[in-house]
């Protein structure tokens, strides 16, 4: 394979990793704007190793959370988009889906701009390079 055809490859691996990020930053902003803020508590913690692949582990750690949404309360369930930081009997604010109490997550318009941001300059990153690439084709 050729410097020329790598260097395609690896522009269009970044045009598919900022469009990744431009949608992954898109749907946390539906999150916030449709699902509703409620108060919760962080009920559990846990931690495991998983294999990374590459003969190594590297840690994995899952937040859940106790929360009232329309009267009803729901114990130990699984906080997306999980700050690592929390610990049990830390109190926030999570967003819950009205038409399914049981999906919580805690996106913020801060990281989803963010998302969006990085996966617009990589995306732009990749365009460019391979336009050059295009460009100096003698």
């Amino acid at each position: 394979m050729s410097a020329k055809v790598k260097k395609m490859i690896a522009f269009l691996l970044a045009i598919v990793a900022g469009v990744v990020f431009i949608v992954f930053g898109a749907l946390s902003l539906k999150e916030i704007r449709e699902y509703t803020k409620t108060p919760a508590v962080v009920s559990h913690v846990a931690s495991s190793f998983v294999p990374d692949g590459e003969g190594g582990e590297t840690q994995e750690i899952k937040i859940y959370v106790t929360y009232t949404f329309d009267g009803k309360e729901y114990k130990d369930v699984e906080l997306q988009n999980t700050k690592t930081s929390l610990k049990e009997g830390d109190e926030l604010t999570i967003l819950v889906n009205p038409a399914d109490p049981t999906k919580a997550s805690n996106a913020t318009k801060g990281m989803a701009t963010i998302e969006i941001v990085a996966g617009c300059v990589i995306g732009f990153i990749g365009l460019g390079g391979l336009a050059l690439t295009f460009i100096r084709r003698g």
